[in-house]
């Protein structure tokens, strides 16, 4: 492997306490091609009194039989050294064109010399851009703090005294860390991405690091990417092996419906109102059709000739088969009178809208179900026949109801349909959110 190494300098560089400072110890371990040395005003200055920090290196070379070629990067109004802003924006141009200009060849960067800031800068943009970048960090001989540096003239005397000199030097590089704060970093955006319910994006970066997180981890969030695209079997193929239920309701004719009524809850709080608003119309026919079986015995589609066409059955609501009985009729005089005499039709919210008017005891659920319907019929036929931005308030000038106002009246409307749900279910998918953060947050053995 050939190696270019970028490396700012520190107040310990070259030689600090008879041993190698960080700079020229990666120097003499890895061997670089060319070093690109960076130096600020205070270390521009030493610099200018007996040009150490490169004949340092050509000693260094002189003793090992190896070329090393050393430019030097001298930023003399470079006073504010606590700026990391300033040096991860310098650092990664730098590190950008060494990558270009050195195409084949690994770039290290010297994560133990220079300001506490230029260090962090290094670490962040290596964790960070996934290219090329190796940081190495050195630690010192006393493997402690570095102690303060001595004020030494006579640079040959220095490195003749340089126990790093020997053939049995100890080698004290490693490298950083880093891959545990890309890990740090990446887990917190999927955290984030799991926040605002995007789960393909959280996925795909989990997968980035899919060693340091835990499995159960990446199930769970295989699941929920399912979840919010209403596969069920997906969901259930995810979590076959975890001891964990995302679903609250558990009866298998009511599951696809309630989490319909959590994928449009979803849909208002992502403020993907058009998606929102065009949602509403399966979901209120499947309540209204509960509310009439649960509430007044009527179960219609015992009114219905199914008709198979390429594959799908559609229930027509028929004037014959609503005349075979006396609850029939009753419903065919309440639709005769809301549609000027009804014609045989697929049935949908319309038709079952005047017949629980007309049925339903409860007034107070008459009442909603009628504010529901309006709203269905007002919103989703301007949004699906113009071509409309539909806001929070384009929907309260039109529905009198903002989305959260909209759908609370749906949150309402299904905890009476006959449906057993607990208020506490439509938190369901925040539960399944922080259960997936807690458990991408765990720490994770990476395996060898």
């Amino acid at each position: 492997m050939k190696y270019i190494l970028f490396s700012p300098v520190g107040m310990t560089d070259p030689i600090s306490h008879f041993h190698d400072g960080a700079m020229l110890h990666i120097c003499r371990k890895y061997r670089p091609e060319k070093v690109l040395l960076y130096l600020s005003k205070e270390i521009s200055e030493i610099h200018d009194k007996d040009d150490r920090y490169r004949h340092s290196i050509s000693k260094l070379c002189e003793l090992l039989g190896i070329h090393i070629q050393v430019e030097l990067l001298i930023n003399r109004n470079l006073t504010e050294v606590h700026r990391f802003d300033d040096f991860y924006n310098e650092f990664e141009t730098i590190l950008k064109r060494l990558e270009e200009e050195n195409p084949g060849h690994q770039i290290l960067v010297n994560v133990s010399s220079g300001t506490p800031a230029m260090k962090s800068a290094l670490q962040t943009i290596a964790a960070l851009n996934e290219r090329n970048y190796l940081p190495i960090q050195v630690s010192t001989p006393e493997g402690k703090s570095n102690p303060a540096r001595e004020h030494v003239d006579d640079f040959d005397a220095l490195w003749e005294l340089n126990e790093d000199n020997r053939e049995d030097f100890v080698d004290r590089t490693s490298v950083s860390s880093y891959l545990n704060l890309n890990a740090r970093i990446k887990k917190a955006i999927v955290c984030k991405h799991v926040d605002v319910y995007d789960y393909n994006a959280a996925l795909s970066v989990a997968n980035d690091i899919r060693q340091q997180i835990c499995p159960e981890a990446i199930k769970l969030l295989e699941a929920a990417k399912c979840r919010l695209l209403l596969d069920i079997p997906g969901v259930q193929r995810a979590l076959k092996d975890c001891h964990y239920d995302v679903f609250p309701i558990k009866q298998s004719d009511e599951i696809a419906v309630f989490e319909y009524l959590l994928w449009l809850q979803v849909k208002a709080e992502r403020q993907e109102y058009a998606d929102f608003i065009r949602g509403i119309t399966p979901v209120v026919l499947d309540l209204f059709e509960s509310i009439l079986l649960a509430y007044c015995g009527i179960r219609i589609k015992d009114y219905c000739l199914a008709k198979e066409r390429k594959g799908t059955v559609k229930y027509w609501l028929t004037r014959e088969m609503l005349s075979k009985n006396e609850t029939g009729a009753k419903m065919l005089a309440i639709l005769d009178g809301e549609f000027s005499c009804y014609k045989d039709s697929v049935y949908t919210s319309a038709q079952l809208a005047p017949v629980l008017d007309e049925f339903l005891s409860d007034r107070g659920l008459a009442e909603k179900v009628r504010e529901l319907r309006d709203i269905e019929e007002m919103s989703r036929n301007l949004a699906a026949h113009e071509i409309v931005s539909v806001t929070d308030s384009w929907l309260l000038k039109r529905c009198g109801k903002t989305a959260d106002g909209i759908m609370s009246l749906i949150r309402s409307v299904a905890e009476k349909s006959g449906m057993k749900i607990k208020p506490s279910y439509w938190n369901s998918y925040r539960e399944m959110n922080e259960r997936i953060k807690t458990l991408v947050m765990l720490p994770v053995k990476e395996k060898s």
